[in-house]
Protein backbone atom coordinates (compact mmCIF):
# COMPACT_ATOMS: atom_id res chain seq x y z
CA UNK A 1 0.00 0.00 0.00
CA UNK A 2 2.99 2.10 0.56
CA UNK A 3 3.89 1.76 -2.98
CA UNK A 4 1.02 2.76 -4.53
CA UNK A 5 -0.95 5.76 -4.78
CA UNK A 6 -2.28 7.01 -1.47
CA UNK A 7 -5.58 5.87 -0.80
CA UNK A 8 -6.14 5.93 2.67
CA UNK A 9 -5.73 1.92 3.46
CA UNK A 10 -2.61 2.74 4.98
CA UNK A 11 -3.68 4.21 7.43
CA UNK A 12 -6.32 1.13 8.19
CA UNK A 13 -3.47 -1.38 8.08
CA UNK A 14 -0.86 0.46 10.09
CA UNK A 15 -3.30 0.98 13.01
CA UNK A 16 -4.93 -2.93 12.69
CA UNK A 17 -1.07 -3.89 12.57
CA UNK A 18 -0.58 -1.52 15.77
CA UNK A 19 -3.39 -2.78 17.45
CA UNK A 20 -2.57 -6.72 16.80
CA UNK A 21 0.97 -6.11 18.36
CA UNK A 22 -0.43 -4.26 21.61
CA UNK A 23 -1.71 -7.38 22.37
CA UNK A 24 1.23 -9.95 21.47
CA UNK A 25 4.31 -10.29 24.36
CA UNK A 26 6.35 -10.03 21.25
CA UNK A 27 9.09 -6.52 21.27
CA UNK A 28 10.00 -7.38 18.08
CA UNK A 29 6.34 -7.20 16.66
CA UNK A 30 5.50 -3.74 18.46
CA UNK A 31 8.86 -2.42 17.66
CA UNK A 32 7.57 -3.11 13.83
CA UNK A 33 4.31 -1.89 13.96
CA UNK A 34 5.94 1.16 15.07
CA UNK A 35 8.19 1.26 12.68
CA UNK A 36 5.61 0.64 9.72
CA UNK A 37 3.39 3.24 11.55
CA UNK A 38 6.07 5.94 10.92
CA UNK A 39 6.41 4.96 6.88
CA UNK A 40 3.01 5.98 6.36
CA UNK A 41 3.61 8.77 8.33
CA UNK A 42 6.58 9.83 6.06
CA UNK A 43 4.38 9.03 3.17
CA UNK A 44 2.05 11.68 4.15
CA UNK A 45 4.32 14.12 4.68
CA UNK A 46 5.28 13.63 0.36
CA UNK A 47 1.03 14.40 -0.12
CA UNK A 48 0.51 17.20 2.47
CA UNK A 49 3.33 19.79 2.25
CA UNK A 50 1.93 22.29 5.16
CA UNK A 51 1.83 19.54 7.85
CA UNK A 52 4.80 18.13 6.06
CA UNK A 53 7.40 19.20 8.86
CA UNK A 54 4.90 17.45 11.37
CA UNK A 55 4.08 14.32 9.52
CA UNK A 56 8.43 13.83 9.56
CA UNK A 57 8.45 14.40 13.32
CA UNK A 58 6.10 11.96 13.61
CA UNK A 59 7.68 9.34 11.65
CA UNK A 60 10.81 10.24 13.50
CA UNK A 61 9.39 9.68 16.63
CA UNK A 62 7.11 6.78 16.46
CA UNK A 63 10.58 4.95 15.12
CA UNK A 64 12.79 5.94 18.13
CA UNK A 65 9.85 4.76 20.24
CA UNK A 66 9.98 1.28 18.51
CA UNK A 67 13.81 0.91 19.70
CA UNK A 68 12.77 1.55 22.82
CA UNK A 69 11.02 -1.94 23.05
CA UNK A 70 14.20 -3.67 22.14
CA UNK A 71 16.47 -5.23 24.30
CA UNK A 72 20.17 -4.43 23.16
CA UNK A 73 21.98 -2.45 25.89
CA UNK A 74 22.67 -5.98 27.82
CA UNK A 75 26.19 -7.76 27.30
CA UNK A 76 25.13 -10.49 24.82
CA UNK A 77 21.96 -8.54 23.29
CA UNK A 78 19.47 -10.58 21.24
CA UNK A 79 21.00 -10.97 17.68
CA UNK A 80 17.11 -10.34 16.01
CA UNK A 81 16.68 -7.08 18.46
CA UNK A 82 20.17 -5.63 17.48
CA UNK A 83 19.28 -6.47 13.50
CA UNK A 84 15.67 -4.63 14.40
CA UNK A 85 17.19 -1.45 16.10
CA UNK A 86 19.82 -1.04 12.96
CA UNK A 87 16.94 -1.19 10.74
CA UNK A 88 14.95 1.04 12.98
CA UNK A 89 17.87 3.51 12.70
CA UNK A 90 17.80 3.43 8.88
CA UNK A 91 14.01 4.61 8.79
CA UNK A 92 15.21 7.56 11.17
CA UNK A 93 17.62 8.54 9.12
CA UNK A 94 15.56 8.46 5.70
CA UNK A 95 12.80 10.03 7.42
CA UNK A 96 15.64 12.58 8.62
CA UNK A 97 16.87 12.81 5.04
CA UNK A 98 13.34 13.79 4.17
CA UNK A 99 12.99 16.06 6.22
CA UNK A 100 16.14 18.03 5.33
CA UNK A 101 17.76 17.37 7.91
CA UNK A 102 21.42 16.47 7.20
CA UNK A 103 22.82 16.39 10.89
CA UNK A 104 20.10 13.75 12.02
CA UNK A 105 20.43 11.56 9.18
CA UNK A 106 24.38 11.45 9.31
CA UNK A 107 23.90 10.43 13.21
CA UNK A 108 20.87 7.83 12.45
CA UNK A 109 22.79 5.92 9.83
CA UNK A 110 26.11 6.41 11.85
CA UNK A 111 24.42 4.66 14.66
CA UNK A 112 22.94 1.91 11.96
CA UNK A 113 26.60 1.10 10.67
CA UNK A 114 27.40 0.73 14.52
CA UNK A 115 24.49 -1.50 14.76
CA UNK A 116 25.80 -3.81 11.39
CA UNK A 117 29.48 -4.27 13.13
CA UNK A 118 27.74 -5.52 16.60
CA UNK A 119 25.91 -8.10 14.89
CA UNK A 120 27.93 -11.57 14.83
CA UNK A 121 29.95 -11.44 11.45
CA UNK A 122 29.02 -13.95 8.43
CA UNK A 123 25.70 -14.39 9.81
CA UNK A 124 22.55 -13.61 7.78
CA UNK A 125 21.66 -10.81 10.10
CA UNK A 126 24.78 -9.33 9.22
CA UNK A 127 24.83 -9.53 5.62
CA UNK A 128 20.99 -8.17 5.25
CA UNK A 129 21.68 -5.46 7.82
CA UNK A 130 24.82 -4.15 6.12
CA UNK A 131 22.89 -4.33 2.63
CA UNK A 132 19.93 -2.00 3.97
CA UNK A 133 21.92 0.19 5.47
CA UNK A 134 24.13 0.94 2.41
CA UNK A 135 20.89 1.28 0.35
CA UNK A 136 19.49 3.71 2.99
CA UNK A 137 22.61 5.70 3.09
CA UNK A 138 22.19 5.80 -0.94
CA UNK A 139 18.52 7.19 -0.83
CA UNK A 140 18.85 9.76 1.86
CA UNK A 141 22.08 11.26 0.38
CA UNK A 142 19.99 11.46 -2.85
CA UNK A 143 17.17 12.84 -0.98
CA UNK A 144 19.65 15.52 0.40
CA UNK A 145 20.53 16.52 -3.49
CA UNK A 146 23.86 15.30 -2.97
CA UNK A 147 23.69 12.31 -5.43
CA UNK A 148 27.51 12.12 -5.88
CA UNK A 149 27.60 10.95 -2.19
CA UNK A 150 24.71 8.02 -2.47
CA UNK A 151 26.40 6.96 -5.42
CA UNK A 152 30.43 6.50 -3.71
CA UNK A 153 28.31 4.39 -1.40
CA UNK A 154 26.47 2.30 -3.90
CA UNK A 155 29.98 1.04 -5.30
CA UNK A 156 30.32 -0.63 -1.68
CA UNK A 157 27.00 -2.89 -3.14
CA UNK A 158 28.59 -5.89 -5.42
CA UNK A 159 30.13 -7.06 -1.91
CA UNK A 160 26.20 -7.15 0.00
CA UNK A 161 23.60 -9.42 0.44
CA UNK A 162 20.25 -7.70 0.00
CA UNK A 163 17.28 -9.19 2.52
CA UNK A 164 15.21 -10.11 -0.50
CA UNK A 165 13.98 -9.06 -4.43
CA UNK A 166 12.05 -6.03 -2.93
CA UNK A 167 15.00 -4.02 -1.48
CA UNK A 168 17.22 -5.06 -4.71
CA UNK A 169 15.13 -3.50 -6.61
CA UNK A 170 14.45 -0.50 -4.51
CA UNK A 171 18.22 0.11 -3.97
CA UNK A 172 18.98 -0.30 -7.82
CA UNK A 173 16.02 2.27 -7.89
CA UNK A 174 17.57 4.63 -5.55
CA UNK A 175 20.51 4.34 -7.80
CA UNK A 176 18.80 5.22 -10.96
CA UNK A 177 17.25 8.36 -9.62
CA UNK A 178 20.88 9.54 -8.08
CA UNK A 179 21.69 9.34 -11.86
CA UNK A 180 19.07 11.19 -13.16
CA UNK A 181 19.68 13.77 -10.06
CA UNK A 182 23.67 13.46 -11.44
CA UNK A 183 22.77 14.49 -15.56
CA UNK A 184 23.17 11.00 -16.44
CA UNK A 185 19.77 9.97 -18.06
CA UNK A 186 21.49 6.41 -20.09
CA UNK A 187 22.39 5.05 -17.06
CA UNK A 188 19.54 5.74 -15.40
CA UNK A 189 16.98 4.11 -18.28
CA UNK A 190 20.00 1.16 -18.10
CA UNK A 191 18.97 0.50 -14.60
CA UNK A 192 15.22 0.77 -14.97
CA UNK A 193 15.78 -1.65 -17.39
CA UNK A 194 17.47 -4.06 -14.84
CA UNK A 195 14.88 -3.21 -12.18
CA UNK A 196 12.27 -4.17 -14.65
CA UNK A 197 13.47 -8.13 -15.20
CA UNK A 198 14.50 -8.02 -11.57
CA UNK A 199 11.04 -7.00 -9.91
CA UNK A 200 8.72 -5.58 -12.93
CA UNK A 201 5.99 -3.95 -10.54
CA UNK A 202 8.79 -1.77 -8.69
CA UNK A 203 9.12 -0.09 -11.81
CA UNK A 204 5.42 -0.29 -13.11
CA UNK A 205 3.62 0.32 -10.04
CA UNK A 206 6.11 2.46 -7.63
CA UNK A 207 5.14 6.26 -8.33
CA UNK A 208 8.34 7.17 -7.88
CA UNK A 209 10.03 4.78 -10.49
CA UNK A 210 6.99 5.94 -13.01
CA UNK A 211 7.62 9.56 -12.64
CA UNK A 212 11.38 9.00 -12.82
CA UNK A 213 10.19 7.00 -16.30
CA UNK A 214 8.24 10.23 -17.04
CA UNK A 215 10.62 12.66 -16.52
CA UNK A 216 13.38 10.98 -18.57
CA UNK A 217 10.76 10.99 -21.52
CA UNK A 218 10.87 14.82 -21.34
CA UNK A 219 14.15 15.37 -21.23
CA UNK A 220 16.16 11.96 -22.53
CA UNK A 221 19.36 12.88 -22.99
CA UNK A 222 20.94 10.02 -24.27
CA UNK A 223 19.04 7.50 -23.78
CA UNK A 224 17.54 5.27 -26.53
CA UNK A 225 13.69 7.35 -26.95
CA UNK A 226 12.38 3.78 -28.32
CA UNK A 227 13.17 2.30 -25.17
CA UNK A 228 11.90 5.01 -23.18
CA UNK A 229 8.64 5.09 -24.59
CA UNK A 230 8.25 1.36 -24.73
CA UNK A 231 9.34 1.25 -20.94
CA UNK A 232 6.54 3.81 -20.43
CA UNK A 233 3.91 1.81 -21.62
CA UNK A 234 4.33 -1.02 -19.94
CA UNK A 235 4.16 0.84 -17.16
CA UNK A 236 0.73 2.78 -17.99
CA UNK A 237 2.54 6.12 -18.57
CA UNK A 238 1.36 8.30 -21.66
CA UNK A 239 2.54 11.20 -22.91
Amino acid sequence: MLKLDASGSEWIAADRAMRAASTSSDPLLLAEAHRMLGSVFRRAAQADSRRAAQHHDRAQALTLAAAEHLDINTRNPKQDHLALHGLLMCSAGYAAARAGDRDRTTTFLHEAQITVDRLAPGTTAHQQLAANVLSHQVSAHYLLGDAGTALHHARAASALTFPDTERHARYLGDVALCFAQWGKPARAHTLLHVIERLAPDEVRTRTTMRRLIGELLDKPGDAPQRDLQALATRAGIRR
